[in-house]
């Protein structure tokens, strides 16, 4: 592991925490649950750089921290009847169904997610089963848009997979052209999804996020700018 420092750099009202090391660029991080932020920077970039970066962001910084402050009061689910979950950017009412056979999920015409449940499953048992049918959801979305991309990316993935993650919507391992993507973007609009797919595998020509990444995202998909501001206020 390379050298690294520490230190304190107040911003007006806000105290960030930078951390220089190597690397190529500057990056910012608004952290749950308390929206401290999180900076880290390559060793030569100073504290003024650093400064006017925060300062640039600090609508969306705002942004960040009320919405931690908001979840922190929201209270977690019990995956019970008439709670309200999200599905592609639309709230949809869960059902509960007791029934003898196999557990399933579907959803209505009546904008509803009915989760048919065993009479002894608990909490965590209901989460699981969200939670696959959010999986199922997303592997169906990418059938068509993973070869659809690839074709016109001409950039093809060894592995996509679905997993919770905490800071990021989506990865790449570019060596190995293995994307990760977030389960969460099943909550959220559909282009979204198509969005980080995309920002994943422009990364197989370019691997980081400077002038010549975003040239490629503006000729792929030119909204890409309104999906990654959306997603930064989630």
């Amino acid at each position: 592991m390379g050298r690294q420092s520490k230190s304190l750099l107040r911003v007006g009202e806000l105290e960030i925490a930078v951390t220089r090391k190597a690397m190529k660029y500057i990056r910012l991080k608004v952290t749950p649950p308390c929206g401290d932020v999180v900076v880290s920077a390559p060793h030569r970039v100073s504290n003024r750089e650093i400064a006017a970066m925060v300062n640039e962001r600090l609508s969306w910084i705002h942004r960040e921290r009320a919405e931690f402050q908001r979840l922190a009061h929201v209270a977690s689910p019990n995956y019970e009847s008439d709670e309200m979950h999200p599905l592609w950017g639309k709230p949809y009412k869960l059902r509960l169904q007791v029934a003898a056979g196999r557990r399933r999920t579907c959803l209505t015409n009546q904008d509803e997610i009915v989760l048919y449940v065993k009479p002894a499953d608990d909490t965590s048992r209901r989460a699981c089963q969200l939670e696959d049918f959010y999986r199922a959801q997303l592997s169906q979305a990418l059938q068509p848009l993973l070869p659809a991309w690839q074709q016109r990316t001409q950039r093809q993935v060894n592995f996509l997979g679905i997993k919770r993650m905490k800071t990021r919507w989506g990865s790449c391992n570019i060596s190995r052209a293995r994307i990760w993507l977030n389960l969460e973007l099943a909550k959220h609009p559909i282009e979204c999804l198509e969005y980080v797919l995309v920002h994943e595998l422009v990364h197989l020509y370019e691997r980081g996020h400077g002038a010549k990444f975003r040239a490629l995202m503006d000729a792929y998909l030119p909204t890409w700018r309104r999906w990654h501001d959306y997603l930064n206020r989630k």
